[in-house]
């Protein structure tokens, strides 16, 4: 009997041995591999990304409590802001980075709630589908900073589903910068902006640290709150080309100042170094660095020979937000919906790059018309809806 009892174990596990090495094996006899961590087969219906994003490990400050997005987290719509909140009172100098591949994509400036315990940053809402990392400086009253990071993903396709074509590969964002930019140290590389320093009574500047614009900007403005003095001044290079031109200008409120740029100023890294002083002689330096990539106009629309252009107002946006037209074009902004709103040119608040775009509030059925004499761009706004209500002006 015990022979039997062996006999008709050997023979089941002869069969099983069998029966796998079939599993195993497609119909030409050769073996089937497994699929590898994070791939799937196209059509296979499964929700797991083809290719996995590198998330890391994220880096917490001192008094950090939690942030959002959620490190690691895919979205499948853009964010329209990043916030981080701390347990204790955050001071001068906290400030956000929003990054792709090098790239800046946070808007505007870094703020800080009324209970001193959030920041937060808007994105630029071109954002484009892939991985990014969030850099940031929380400071305290004391003066004292402790950086951290994080990363996300956003990805508007269907989960499991390849991007669309022309979207960079997830963890493989690729900068939208030509290879031949002048500033960059080679094909492919994105535009260093650093970390801008801000002089005392900083307030905003434009372009914003980190803006990759498709146009010339008319004019770097400043801001500051505590009145300018004589010495104050802004130079505008690229390499070691001076391509701001005239002279630096206080405006008569003595709180900003500004200086027009070459309007031939060619693609590239820009950096504004400034020196603002004060009534008592005093002064102090800052700096900060933008691009210009005129390959983006293709975004805007054309509206180019097109003497009067209208932009409509209606659903918290501005429609269309991003227009080229021609010199000496009549733009009129035309709000459409029971809110009101305004169109403001940048910064927030400062509202002064271009002061003759601001309008007061406008309510259902208002207009607002500006003519754009001189080519450069012009990013504006509704300060109603600053965070997501925003749009650009390239005038050729």
């Amino acid at each position: 009997m015990e022979w039997k009892t062996g006999f008709l174990l050997v023979a089941l596990i002869l069969a099983l041995m069998i029966l796998s090495a079939g599993c195993l094996q497609t119909p030409d006899g050769s073996s089937a591999p497994g699929p590898a961590p994070g791939i799937t087969d196209a059509g296979s219906g499964s929700s797991t990304p083809a290719v996995p994003y590198d998330f890391g490990i994220p880096k917490k400050s001192a008094h950090y409590v939690r942030n959002s997005p959620a490190h690691g987290a895919t979205l499948t719509e853009l964010p329209v802001e990043v916030s981080l909140d701390f347990n204790f009172v955050l001071g001068p100098g906290s400030v956000i980075s929003i990054r792709s591949g090098g790239r800046e994509w946070g808007a505007g400036e870094t703020t800080i709630d009324p209970g001193r315990l959030t920041m937060r940053r808007s994105l630029n809402l071109s954002a484009p589908d892939g991985l990014y990392e969030v850099v940031y400086d929380a400071c305290w009253p004391d003066g004292s900073c402790h950086d951290g990071n994080f990363r996300f993903a956003v990805n508007r396709s269907r989960p499991g589903q390849p991007l669309p074509p022309g979207t960079p590969a997830p963890g493989s964002i690729t900068t939208a910068m030509p290879a031949t930019t002048p500033g960059l140290s080679g094909p492919g590389i994105s535009p260093d902006f650093g970390i801008p320093k801000k002089s005392p009574h900083y307030e905003t500047n434009t372009p914003e640290h980190g803006a990759v614009l498709a146009g010339v900007p008319v004019n770097v403005v400043i801001d500051f709150n505590f009145d300018l003095g004589p010495g104050s001044a802004i130079s505008v290079k690229s390499g070691s080309r001076e391509y701001a031109t005239g002279t630096t200008g206080i405006d008569p409120n003595r709180l900003a100042m500004r200086r027009p740029i070459d309007p031939a100023a060619p693609d590239g890294l820009y950096e504004v170094t400034y020196n603002a002083c004060w009534p008592d002689g005093s002064c102090h330096d800052g700096n900060f660095r933008f691009a210009i990539d005129r390959s983006l106009a293709r975004q805007y629309t054309d509206l180019t020979g097109t003497p009067q252009v209208t932009i409509n107002m209606d659903n918290i946006a501005f429609d269309p937000a991003m227009v080229r037209v021609t010199r000496g074009t009549n733009v009129t902004w035309i709000n459409r919906e029971a809110v009101e709103h305004f169109v403001n040119t940048e910064s927030h608040p400062a509202h002064t790059y271009y002061i003759p775009q601001n309008s007061r509030g406008l309510l259902k059925n208002d207009t607002f018309s500006v003519v754009f004499d001189t080519p450069g761009i012009y990013p504006y706004h509704c300060s109603a809806h600053a965070a997501v209500m925003r749009g650009s002006i390239l005038v050729e």
